[in-house]
């Protein structure tokens, strides 16, 4: 993953996990987007990003679930504009070519 992907990929996580924990929870993700549709955002997320369905998304979950993003086609500014709005309070965004962590990918429609 390029340096400037990682850096707001990194970036986001760590405005997610305000105590410090190297971890997120819903409880992070609820207050994270508490003014944003916190639930949707926060399921969505979850059913993408938590691998092991253990209720927390490790740093190496987060950073994995971004590479197969980017190696699944999507352009590394595509993502940054969208890990941009993320970090400035906006929705989550389902990528559309990756189902949880490795799994079958879906057809891309154009857009993230």
């Amino acid at each position: 993953m390029p340096k400037k992907l990682k850096e707001k990929v990194l970036k986001l996580f760590y405005l997610i996990d305000v105590d410090g924990s190297n971890t997120i929870d819903r409880d992070e993700t609820l207050k994270f987007w508490s003014k944003n549709f916190p639930k949707l955002n926060s399921n969505e997320l979850f059913e993408q990003v938590d691998k092991n369905n253990d209720g927390s998304i490790q740093v190496d979950e987060w950073l994995e679930f971004w590479g197969i993003v980017y190696k699944s086609g999507y352009h590394e500014d595509e993502i940054c504009n969208e890990l941009d709005n993320m970090i400035a309070g906006g929705s989550w965004v389902k990528f559309e070519t990756t189902e949880k962590l490795g799994g079958k990918k879906k057809k891309k429609n154009g857009k993230a």
